[in-house]
């Protein structure tokens, strides 16, 4: 797996004539690349000590891997476009090696250029913006939306599948440290943000989204990449670090946990937790049954002996909350998502996580009570609270063996409560 020789990702080429359409579109690209994303209006520092401006842009697109040429008449006079469409044309030697892409506004005929072959998508729009009605413009947005997220960005994830030759990957990020912008990490292949889903604070949802917006985002480009590998003639290996939600962390596991190549039976995906590889999927390795890891348990009556529920909190972590603190924080999330239960359940243990078979033997010790917890109380569901680490969370989303519904729950700092989040079967 190669690092990117590339100092962007993907850089945006339009006439400032433009400007409306463009900056749509560069929101769209911003979120899924964000600082190897270039537009001249936000990488302002690349243009600020520029002598020859010309010479500088040619320097700056032929460090973008990708291009997105936003092309109309307005783009066709201006001086400096022209400057960057040949760069950008001079970069790819042939169709096959075609890295930039046409959003072509009212099908404006790219007439003495060999771009016409290769435009990629149609817009077409009035002369002014400010001409459309409100919903001409949200019309306009979602099929912005759709060119970036379901054209461009799925093209350059099979591409970038092409070019793994035995290793594939992928760092997924839906939470981001307070005042800390997101950064496209190139050891990866792939990275895989959600800003546009999380507010500024870094974790919560923003009201205006659900947590099964934030997922279905998530595993379309999971899908994606999963497809890939499944119909490829190579044995890919894919390594995956988890910077996120917990709720998203147990999803993916449950989906994707098992991501294998299609022409052997071993499971080719190793959790990465950005020292090192954390845990490893292999045919070979043997699953033990001990409970190795004995993590305390403590049961409290619940509110109703005829519900069908169980709440089950799982802490494993070295310097999480103490048990009181969870424990209080878990009262608050009963009470104000009005949960009826049989009974409460506390799965601890003050640990950390230094190797495989340590996660293994907990997962072991935590699918075993989770099962005989749920039978013993004959409950159908479960109200599943996690404090622990994200690869912890993937692990356990792929033991499929606790049948019945399970209803997640993240964690809110600000309220010191959790909220429902995603069910497994969602």
């Amino acid at each position: 797996m190669p690092k990117t020789p590339f100092d962007y990702e993907l850089a945006l080429s339009y006439a400032h004539k433009d400007e409306d359409i463009a900056a749509i579109i560069s929101e769209e690209l911003k979120n899924i690349f964000q600082d190897k994303f270039f537009k001249d209006s936000i990488q302002q520092h690349e243009l600020a000590d520029a002598l020859d401006f010309k010479n500088k842009l040619r320097s700056i697109f032929a460090r973008a891997h990708y291009a997105v040429i936003l092309y109309s008449p307005n783009y066709q006079k201006g001086e400096f476009t022209q400057v960057e469409l040949k760069e950008i044309i001079d970069l790819c030697s042939s169709e096959a090696d075609r890295r930039f892409f046409i959003i072509n506004i009212n099908d404006t005929s790219p007439e003495g250029t060999p771009i016409s072959e290769l435009t990629y998508n149609l817009i077409t729009l009035p002369s002014k913006l400010s001409s459309l009605t409100a919903e001409e413009k949200n019309h306009l947005k979602d099929q912005i939306k759709e060119i970036v997220h379901a054209r461009i960005k799925k093209y350059i994830i099979r591409r970038t599948l092409d070019g793994s030759a035995d290793s594939y990957g992928i760092s997924v990020r839906t939470s981001f440290a307070e005042g800390n912008s997101p950064t496209w990490d190139t050891e990866y292949d792939w990275n895989l943000f959600a800003t546009e889903f999380i507010e500024s604070k870094g974790r919560k949802i923003k009201p205006e989204y659900s947590w099964i917006n934030l997922w279905d985002y998530v595993k379309t480009d999971f899908n994606t990449i999963y497809e890939h590998i499944k119909s490829s003639n190579q044995h890919i290996k894919c390594k995956i670090n988890l910077n996120c939600h917990l709720s998203i962390a147990f999803k993916l596991g449950l989906l994707y946990g098992q991501l294998n190549s299609p022409f052997s039976k071993s499971r080719n995906l190793v959790l990465d937790s950005g020292k090192g590889p954390l845990f490893s999927f292999s045919e070979n390795y043997i699953y033990t049954t001990d409970e190795t890891t004995a993590l305390a348990k403590e049961e409290r009556d619940g509110n109703d002996p005829q519900a069908d529920s169980i709440i089950c909190t799982v802490s494993v972590s070295l310097n999480g909350r103490n048990l009181d603190a969870l424990w209080y924080a878990q009262e608050k999330s009963i009470e104000s998502n009005n949960i009826i239960c049989k009974k409460r359940f506390l799965f601890h243990e003050k640990v950390c996580l230094e190797n495989a078979d340590m996660l293994e033997q907990i997962v072991n010790s935590l699918e075993a009570q989770l099962t005989a917890a749920r039978v013993a109380e004959r409950a159908n569901n479960i109200h599943l609270f996690l404090d622990a680490p994200a690869a912890l969370a993937f692990v356990l989303g792929n033991r499929k063996v606790f049948s019945g519904r399970i209803i997640l729950y993240e964690y809110d700092q600000d309220s010191d409560s959790y909220y429902k989040s995603l069910e497994r079967n969602d």
